[in-house]
């Protein structure tokens, strides 16, 4: 459960946006917001598994200036 969020504001081609929004038509459970949620979540992980961070974004930390 997501406890926490931020928008994310960003370009969605026309041609995504009405997929989504069939999406949407076809089964009541969906929201746009879960459908960016779930699609981002899938390919930061992708990418995660090319790039092959030292660590995971959110357990990075911040590192102090001296």
């Amino acid at each position: 459960m997501i406890t926490h969020s931020a928008k994310v504001f960003g370009y969605v081609d026309k041609s995504l946006k009405a997929r989504m929004a069939r999406l949407k038509n076809a089964d009541g459970r969906l929201s746009e917001s879960r459908l960016v949620d779930e699609g981002l979540r899938k390919i930061v992980e992708y990418y995660e598994e090319q790039v092959r961070p030292s660590e995971p974004a959110q357990r990075a930390t911040k590192k102090k200036a001296s």
